[in-house]
């Protein structure tokens, strides 16, 4: 009899979590009818103030902000490892920054190896009390970035959540009739955690 034994190489793993995001993500809005409603644009590049970036997925509302090809998403998926969070998190603080707040969601995705773990954090701007406010800027309040959401997958089971994406972010409207927030349950988190690493023994 013989055993066939598949180890995920770097990369792999990182493709299959930020893949499954993406397919959770657009059966949800396919299940209100909006799967047309967000273009996903896979991995564009984008030109920011002093440097260009891609992410791993973007979604940009339909018709576009500006009627522009130069338009900025309004959701955009980071993924790496879990290592390297500190990195993803500077990524998300780019987009926000660079498109002077047209990106309104960053989920950052990342994983660990060693105990095959997956994290996803929710990242939004949000209103704080300027601390430099009366010395080099007038304004009692700066719009800063924000994690929003953290949740833990591991062993089958999702630790923090629901994930919820409120449904003007991406789409830049109100919903209307038979629409709502984009939500990840706990069950669905459960079973993209297990479809992250159901391929490595």
């Amino acid at each position: 009899m013989n055993t066939l034994i598949v180890k995920l190489l770097p990369g792999i793993v990182e493709g299959v979590a930020k893949g499954g995001f993406a397919t959770l993500f657009n059966i949800k809005c396919t299940g209100m009818g909006l799967l047309w409603r967000l273009k996903q644009l896979g991995s564009a590049a984008y030109e920011g103030l002093e440097s260009s970036k891609e992410a791993d997925y973007i979604w940009i509302p339909s018709p576009l902000r500006h009627f522009s090809c130069d338009d900025w998403p309004t959701l955009v998926l980071e993924c790496g490892l879990s290592k390297l969070i500190e990195r993803l998190e500077i990524e998300a603080g780019w987009w926000f920054h660079n498109s002077a707040g047209d990106v309104r969601i960053v989920i950052l995705i990342s994983v660990s190896h060693a105990d095959k773990k997956v994290w996803i954090d929710q990242w939004e701007l949000s209103t704080a009390p300027n601390p430099e406010v009366g010395k080099d800027s007038p304004q009692p309040t700066i719009t800063v970035p924000v994690k929003t959401c953290h949740v833990e997958m591991v062993d089958g089971k999702a630790t923090g959540g629901p994930l919820r994406l409120k449904f003007n972010k991406p789409f830049l409207r109100d919903p209307r009739q038979g629409e709502g927030d984009i939500v990840f349950t706990r069950e669905d988190l459960q079973v993209y955690g297990a479809h992250v690493w159901e391929f490595s023994y």
